[in-house]
């Protein structure tokens, strides 16, 4: 779901989106060479203290968005799906039709994303070790140049939280902005090209 205004974003469902974020990647350890955090959540790990007065005070998103290459499995050894569904995530639809993995915590609904790069297709799914991703171009990048990053938090059980992350560099993630903004006209997406160009 994306919202229309800024002060629609409240603190609960954004703060909820990084807990789901901090659960999946603590949860995910062998698969986080193939993995790399893009979307909404970005901002705030590549625009340092969003606790500083500024103009625009923090990103908003309301789900945690995973690049994953294509070429990720664990074989015998594991199942990406068995792995979040150990987590509590279930298989549903966003929508547009496309996969994605929910959580209920109490009386939010935590949706957690894959996207991957499978060309010369543009757009629809791809299956990646047992679940269906989103075709995002620009995915490949993001995971060969991405940044790590040191995040603190708590999860979804209220755990606290110290992850090193991969997470998506500026320059794959304006790109992959400004085309999403060009599809489907988001002011979600606008604002996130401005914050990041702003912080």
């Amino acid at each position: 779901m994306k919202y229309e205004t800024y002060s629609e974003y409240g603190l609960s469902g954004v703060a909820a989106a990084e807990s789901a974020f901090l659960t999946v990647w603590a949860g995910l350890g062998s698969w986080h060479s193939d993995l790399v955090l893009v979307g909404g959540l970005v901002p705030k790990y590549l625009c340092g203290d969003v606790s500083a007065s500024r103009a625009l005070p923090r990103p908003v998103t309301l789900d945690a968005d995973l690049g994953i290459a294509l070429g990720a499995s664990l074989g015998q050894y594991g199942s990406l799906r068995l792995d979040l569904q150990a987590q509590g995530f279930r298989l549903s639809k966003d929508e547009f039709g496309g996969p994605r993995f929910l959580k209920r915590i109490g009386h939010l609904t935590i949706p957690v994303d894959f996207l991957t790069e499978s060309p010369p297709a543009t757009q629809g799914t791809a299956v990646v070790d047992d679940v269906a991703a989103n075709i995002l171009p620009g995915i490949n990048r993001a995971l060969a140049s991405a940044r790590s990053l040191t995040v603190r938090g708590l999860d979804l059980e209220g755990a606290r939280q110290e992850l090193t992350i991969r997470g998506c560099e500026v320059g794959p993630f304006l790109a992959m902005k400004l085309r999403a903004f060009a599809r489907r006209q988001a002011p979600k997406d606008a604002f996130d090209i401005l914050y990041t160009l702003l912080h």
